[in-house]
């Protein structure tokens, strides 16, 4: 019998541009009517996860890709990078002008090329939903506002890089970071041991949960974490090649109902 149900926010419990569906809501009261604790495990900040999300009454959150936990409004973990090391981070970035940006709790700051690349990126979700509809609720502001980033606490951050200007960040942030998302021009850094796997793993350990009562469901290439800490990995049908290769199982996309559907088939609800 599963104790807790793990579930990703984007590509996975809600589409951008059309939201959650109703099968997912159904699913997730369910759950927490047979004793089963719902969670949001997220790479998003606490501050831009969409108000839908907030308005579901689950259980608790992962944020930040897993430097932040809390459980019914507890926090049970939070850890950032140090603010000189960041500081320096982002001297270096602007100096070697390359898209980037970096991400607090409350706020994301990026530079103008990363404000373009961001908005070109949804732009084309857009384009491939056949709408003419905006993302729902996003959050997240796309300006050039780098330079509003004054020592705040800052747990990810995100680069369109050459391999030069990665390693240079790898050598400055040494044994304090690991990459979680490495494509070919894109990458996103986290603090070490801060993944959502770790952070899935913290959790289970302060509510007593073992790692076959837990289930997820995800993604992308940065769910993948969550396999090491659970007993039932689900990857949506849209997801990322590399989780589909390793997950438990594949179920149907987020708006053919795939949670509900696959809950149902596992007999979680």
């Amino acid at each position: 019998m599963y104790k807790l149900l793990i579930l990703d926010i984007d590509g996975t419990l809600r589409d951008e541009i059309r939201g959650i569906p109703t099968s997912a809501i159904k699913a997730i009261h369910m759950c927490q009517k047979n004793n089963c604790s719902v969670v949001i495990c997220t790479g998003r900040s606490i501050g831009t996860i969409q108000d839908d999300v907030l308005h579901l009454e689950v259980d608790g959150f992962i944020a930040g890709g897993g430097n932040y936990i809390d459980y019914h409004h507890k926090i049970l973990f939070h850890q950032t990078f140090d603010h000189d090391l960041i500081n320096y981070v982002v001297e270096v970035l602007k100096r070697k002008d390359v898209p980037f940006s970096i991400e607090s709790q409350e706020k994301v700051f990026m530079n103008q090329k990363a404000k373009e690349i961001f908005e070109t990126m949804n732009l084309l979700k857009i384009k491939q939903s056949h709408t003419n509809k905006q993302c729902i609720n996003n959050k997240i502001v796309y300006k050039n506002n780098i330079d509003q980033y004054t020592n705040q606490d800052i747990h990810k951050i995100c680069i369109w890089k050459s391999k030069e200007v990665l390693n240079e960040i790898k050598d400055i942030l040494q044994d304090k970071m690991q990459i979680v998302q490495n494509d070919e021009d894109y990458c996103e850094i986290i603090q070490k041991d801060c993944d959502k796997g770790r952070a899935i793993k913290r959790m289970q350990e302060s509510l007593h949960i073992r790692k076959d009562e837990t289930i997820c469901f995800g993604d992308g290439q940065n769910d993948i974490a969550m396999l090491e800490a659970t007993d039932v990995m689900i990857a949506m049908k849209n997801s990322h090649y590399m989780l589909k290769s390793v997950a438990s199982s594949v179920c149907e996309d987020i708006f053919d109902n795939g949670i509900y559907k696959e809950l149902k088939r596992r007999s979680v609800i």
